[in-house]
């Protein structure tokens, strides 16, 4: 007994020995990613200084305009528009503010739609949150004023927390605001209106949510200008692409480009089917595989499943050296000259995120409505 109780001893001082240093370790690993991050961003201001209106500069410039009484003449100007009118008309009160107002308020808006999205896909983990708040494509998205990015990935975000927890109008109207990212969106709108309850009830306040706020802005982008479809259609063929995207648009065309979201939207949804929200935040981080990949920020809709690993504690840490790295490839990047290739890290998050499709979570009260096999039978 008393060697049965010594051995007993000694297991237990192991067994906390072991604790302690994952503790040391977990503790090592999170100041470094946050001393990591801080400098990254520095850095990064310097690649994309905060000043003026940035990338919302051809949404100020269509505001003014319209608010002006010139109409939406500034919409047919090329590459600086790339989203349909009607989601374009959502920025205009942007035209009554100065240059500088709107460098302030198009950032700050950026990072509180960015963190409230994120913060919709956490559950108890807080590190998988902040690895996704501080990491490369969050920064450029707030530094380069990507606004119109961050209100697609909120309204995504919103649109899955929301059909979750069956509040079927507001996942429609969310949906509805997130076709401002189509291509991103998709494999959402495929999963939860394929995967969810069959009832007419559910799809039919979906719908109706949807078009509650897709109907009155194409009526008026109509009224403003008839021809705003095929002007979309040319400010597309301009549009600085890269990734599959690209590749596909130079080989194929427009039907290349097509084949592309339609591919990219059922693999998303097939793989996300029966994974509750993490397969929902997969299916969104596939979409960064057939959105433009103009630049790190493109790769935001990865983050939600960044956020989502980081809640399994086998890979609490992992979400922080995934996006500790990017920081790390980015400052490498800066030094050999070859910025533009840090476009893809939506593919290093993609695949960084894998293990939220080697099981199903298990107790996650979250896969009610979000494509359980229940729902999809039933």
């Amino acid at each position: 007994m008393k060697r049965f109780g010594a051995a007993g001893t000694w297991f237990s001082a192991h067994l906390k020995r072991e604790a302690t240093t994952r503790t040391i370790l977990g503790s090592a690993i999170r100041l470094g990613f946050v001393l990591i991050a801080l400098a990254g961003i520095a850095l990064a201001a310097l690649v994309w200084p905060p000043v003026g209106p940035g990338e919302l500069a051809g949404e100020w410039e269509l505001a003014r305009g319209l608010l002006g009484g010139a109409g939406a003449g500034g919409y047919a100007i090329g590459a600086a528009n790339a989203y349909p009118l009607p989601f374009e008309l959502l920025f205009v009160p942007i035209g009554l503010l100065n240059a500088q107002a709107v460098a302030i308020v198009s950032r700050l808006g950026a990072l509180l739609l960015i963190g409230a999205g994120l913060w919709l896909w956490r559950r108890n983990q807080r590190w998988g949150l902040l690895a996704a708040l501080l990491s490369l494509p969050a920064a450029e998205a707030v530094l380069s004023d990507h606004l119109m990015s961050a209100v697609g990935l909120f309204a995504l975000s919103l649109a899955a927390w929301a059909h979750g927890r069956k509040r079927w109008i507001l996942a429609g109207v969310a949906l509805g605001l997130g076709g401002i990212r189509i291509a991103n969106a998709l494999p959402l709108v495929l999963l939860l209106f394929l995967y969810g309850p069959r009832t007419w009830l559910r799809i039919g306040r979906m719908v109706a949510g949807g078009l509650a706020v897709v109907v009155p802005l194409t009526v008026a982008a109509f009224m403003l200008d008839s021809n705003w479809p095929s002007e979309y259609l040319r400010n597309l063929s301009v549009y600085g692409m890269a990734g599959l995207s690209q590749f596909v648009s130079l080989r194929w065309g427009g039907l290349g480009e097509a084949g592309l979201l339609v591919a990219v939207a059922v693999g998303g949804a097939a793989i996300a089917r029966g994974r509750g929200q993490d397969g929902l935040s997969m299916a969104v981080a596939a979409s960064v595989l057939a959105a433009p990949m103009q630049g790190p920020y493109a790769a935001i809709f990865a983050l939600p499943a960044m956020v989502r690993l980081a809640e399994r504690p086998a890979y609490s840490n992992a979400t922080l050296v995934a996006s500790g790295a990017l920081w790390v490839a980015f400052a490498l990047a800066i030094h050999l000259g070859v910025v533009p290739l840090m476009s893809a890290a939506g593919l290093w998050l993609l695949v960084s995120a894998y293990p939220l499709l080697r099981r199903r979570e298990q107790g996650d009260s979250e896969v009610g409505a979000a494509g359980s096999k229940c729902h999809a039978t039933g």
